[in-house]
């Protein structure tokens, strides 16, 4: 009985270890399918990306969303650091028109109360002019931001306060004037081009 147990034992142990390694090797090979492939012609490197992962920063750019820091490393040099400075400029301008969307939101909704920069923000609003201001902030990434304002239905309110107030809905045609610009950077223009180069780059 004994040495029934001990042979039982160690086949056990031996099917455990199979599993074992089949399961590194396969994480092995995952791994090594994550990482971009690279050919050398003379003294240049050509990193080849994954197509999916391509398909993936691309999507992230034009929705204006961080690009995750595991994708650099997945990237040849030169697009790793368009990206990192895409999330610099992305983070930094949507923080500015955010604050400029908050004061928007409390001019054209809420004229008869007096804006003060640096004492109202986000958090003084209701959840749906939060969500107002955050999308204002949004668009405001693109190019002719006030397109997608006016065609945005949840941000009808405020497009009809816009209507109403005659002269003061030009705001919306200087959402780019207000804003500080990231290091390195004089107009928007040049966000938008570096946005542009990193789509072309990776199509």
């Amino acid at each position: 009985m004994k040495r029934k147990l001990d042979l039982l034992s160690r086949v056990v142990a031996f099917i455990l270890l199979v599993c074992i390694t089949v399961a590194m090797f396969r994480l092995s090979s995952a791994v090594r399918s994550l990482k971009p492939a690279a050919s050398s012609d003379g003294d240049t490197v050509i990193v080849q990306t994954p197509l999916d992962l391509r398909e993936d920063i691309v999507n992230k750019v034009l929705a204006r969303e961080p690009v995750e820091d595991q994708y650099l490393l997945l990237v040849d040099e030169a697009t790793a650091s368009k990206l990192e400075r895409y999330n610099y400029c992305t983070s930094k301008l949507h923080n500015d028109f955010m604050r400029f969307a908050v004061q928007a939101v409390y001019n054209q909704l809420y004229p008869e109360v007096a804006y003060v920069p640096n004492a109202q923000s986000a958090n003084d609003l209701y959840a749906n002019e939060r969500q107002m201001a955050a999308k204002i902030a949004h668009y405001a990434l693109y190019r002719r931001p006030a397109e997608y304002i006016r065609l945005d239905d949840t941000l009808a309110l405020l497009t009809c306060a816009l209507d109403e107030s005659g002269p003061s809905g030009s705001w919306l045609d200087a959402i780019h004037e207000n804003v500080e610009m990231p290091l390195n950077m004089e107009s928007m223009d040049q966000y938008f081009t570096l946005c542009d180069d990193i789509v072309s780059a990776l199509k």
